[in-house]
Formats: C-alpha cells, structure tokens, sequence
C-alpha cells in the first residue's frame, strides 16, 4: 500500500480503495480531455461513495471513499456488522470500523483488511473463520489473531484466507476437505501456514478450495476437487497445494463453489471445475478438471465467480452459468452456456458474484458513482428496499448519488 506521499501506478488494484480513487480520477480527466501523470499521490474523496463491493451468500458489503464500510441483507449471524441479528435491505454503517483496504464477504461472515495490514472479521463462527481463537459468532469487528503485513484477503464458505508481504498463505476456518492446506481435516480457529507457499502473487478462495497464482504466472489449488475444481486432472481431495496443469499464464483468480476462473496475461479468460449450468462459459454443460480457455474473452478488466455462476467486467458486465434467481441480469431466468450482456451495465470498474446475486459498481458520466445488484433478493441482499427477486440490474439505495460533485465541470 502506497503512503499518501509517495506517487505509485494508475493501475487499478484488486478491491483496493486508494488505487481504486485514483484510476477514478483518471477516468474522469480523460474523459474531458486533460492529461494526468499516473505519479500522481493518492487523492481521497470528498464525499462516500463505492469503491469496491463485495457479495456473500445473501449478503453484500461496500467500501467507501474515506475507507468506511456499509452492509446490507441477510445478518442472522452478524455478517452486517451493525451489532444486531436484523437484516437490512438497504446498506447500514458498519461502526467503528475504518482506514480499510480491501473486503471479502463468505457464506455468513465478512472480513476486512486494514491498511495497517491487519485483518477484522464480522458474522458466523461456528468453524472459526473469524480467526480470532473462538467458535463465538460476532455481530461487531473482532480481530484476527496473530496477522500483520496481510496484502490480500479472500473468504470462502466458512473459512478465509490471507496472502502475505512475502507471498505466504495463511488460511483459518473449516477444514472438512483440506481447504485450510495445512495437510489435516481440522477446523482452525486461527491463521495457520499453507504449507510450501512463497511468493505468490493472487488469492482466492471457493466453497471448499483455495487458489494462488504463482511469480511465474503458474497456479495452484487446495481442497475440495470433486468435481475437479483444483484443475489437477482428478477428482481427489487435495489438503496441500497442487500445480493447476497446464496453465502458465495466470494474473488473477476466481474461485466459485464448485469452479475456478484465471484472468490471463493476455486478459483473457481460462475456467475448469462444474458446469452444470454453464459456469465454465464453453458453450457445455460438460464439466472439466482441466482449465478451458473461453472464446471471444478478451479485454477482461476482472473475472468474479458465484456459487454457480461467473462474471466478467468488460466494457460492461458479461456473466454466464445458472440464472434461476436472475443473477445474470439478462431479464431472463434462463441460464447462459456464454456470456451474456448484463442490462444497464456500460461503463463499470468492480464487480461482485455472491451465490444467487451479482453486484457491480459504475462509473458514469456526470460524475455519479453508482452501485447496482440483480439476483435473489429475499433477505433484502441486493439493497433496493425490497425482497423481490430481480433479473434487472437495481441500483442499491444511498448508491446513485454524485462522487466529485462538480469538481471538473
């Protein structure tokens, strides 16, 4: 993480709030037609606004501009982190929580990476994917024990995992099938070392598996495999790291609950795993435990991947794969074997895939920072005021108003 003072790349960060306002800035001097250095300091906004989203099962929180962080939808397990058991359809403080970096959303718990490089996590615990040493579920930020210089954050299921200054892995939370990557089948209530991990470069974390991209472009994967979502070539088990086959050119990772995505050099997309609704994007239902490369996926800005669904921020959204709740936001509940356009969705910078919804951020002209969702919707997850399901990208309540006023008019 940069220092305010110090210049450093216009090149977005994966969900990272100071990175992120930059590349913001630059879209909006190039749009009028100014040039800007990309040495320029970090710039913090004036004024709240989403700068990365992120989805949980039913759930979603978003990190605003000063580093604050709002929730909304389902919180039976405290995964809002407002200190109740309510939940909410439209996005709530979480307090007291603040100078944050990046976020992760789970099944039922949230976590935070501060910029301090240590980590908060809210919500469920019964297998101890808060980290902090109990199974007691928490409604408010409670610390992770024993993490420092933490530069990435991914949270599965019911467990999470964090990368490191020196490219180490730890993982905590439920271990059923190996998905901690510490050899045994053993819940940890505490960050615990992947064994054989150094220096790699990209996490994510799935229903039961976990990915990392490698220094050279390389990827491995531990955990759940049954339906060859480590992309080994077998349907085994794995509660150590494996070589992804084949795949050489990784940059970023996708991990949904039974598939992996990778986002390439060449920014295109590789996908393996289940494809029982059309997940890997191939044009099958043919599942594969080998990486596919998808057709016509070039120019892809990022990859996001839900339960069994997977999305693409391109000139706008493209997602393919299971659509029964309207995840793919086509007006449709058919599901996708390719991508398919998402409705209202030109000009995005993030977007999020939980299990049966699907949430980007837009950037639009006039200066409006504008968050929407489309998918399931019964715990009120896609922050519209509502519990109707919606195939129809909505735009989430206290999220459409303007991020720098009229700044450059």
């Amino acid at each position: 993480m940069p220092a305010r003072s110090r210049p450093h790349s216009c090149s977005p960060g994966e969900n990272d709030m100071p990175s992120l306002a930059l590349h913001l800035i630059r879209r909006r001097v190039l749009r009028i037609g100014l040039a800007l250095s990309c040495t320029l300091p970090f710039v913090a906004t004036a004024h709240a606004a989403p700068l990365s989203i992120t989805a949980g099962s039913a759930h979603t929180c978003a990190l605003e501009g000063p580093g604050a962080v709002k929730c909304w939808g389902a919180n039976a397990h405290g995964q809002l982190g407002d200190g109740t058991l309510l939940d909410r359809p439209v996005p709530v403080i979480v307090p007291g929580l603040t100078g944050v970096k990046t976020l992760a959303a789970g099944q039922d718990h949230t976590c935070a990476l501060l910029l301090a490089g240590t980590v908060k996590c809210w919500g469920r615990n019964d297998h101890g994917q808060l980290g902090n040493g109990t199974q007691l579920s928490s409604s408010t930020p409670v610390d992770v024990d024993g993490l420092s210089g933490v530069t990435a954050l991914a949270a599965g299921y019911e467990h999470t995992c964090a990368l490191g200054t020196g490219g180490g892995v730890q993982c905590w939370g439920a271990n059923t099938f190996g998905q901690i990557g510490d050899g045994t089948d053993i819940d940890r209530t505490t960050p615990v070392d992947v064994g054989g991990l150094s220096g790699m470069t990209a996490l994510a974390a799935g229903g039961g598996h976990n990915c990392v991209v490698t220094a050279t472009g390389g990827a491995k994967c531990w955990g759940y495999n049954l339906y060859g979502q480590l992309g080994d070539g077998t349907a085994n088990l794995r509660p150590t790291p494996v070589d992804v086959v084949g795949l050489t050119d990784a940059q970023t990772l996708a991990a949904g609950a039974f598939h992996t995505c990778a986002r390439t050099t060449a920014q295109t997309l590789k996908c393996w795993g289940d494809n029982s609704h059309g997940q890997l994007g191939d044009g099958s239902l043919f599942g594969s435990p080998l990486p596919v490369e998808l057709q016509d996926s070039d120019s892809t800005r990022a990859v996001a991947t839900g339960f069994e669904h997977s999305c693409r921020w391109h000139e706008y959204i493209q997602c393919w794969g299971r659509n029964d709740s309207g995840q793919l936001g086509d007006a449709t509940l058919v599901d996708r074997l390719v991508f398919t356009d998402m409705i209202g969705s030109d000009e995005p910078f993030l977007v999020a895939t939980g299990w049966h919804h699907t949430c980007f951020v837009q950037d639009l002209p006039g200066n409006a920072i504008i968050a929407k969702c489309t998918g399931a919707n019964a715990a009120g997850q896609l922050g519209d005021h509502s519990t109707a399901t919606r195939n129809i990208p909505v735009t989430v309540i206290g999220y459409g108003d303007t991020l720098f006023h009229n700044s450059f008019d």
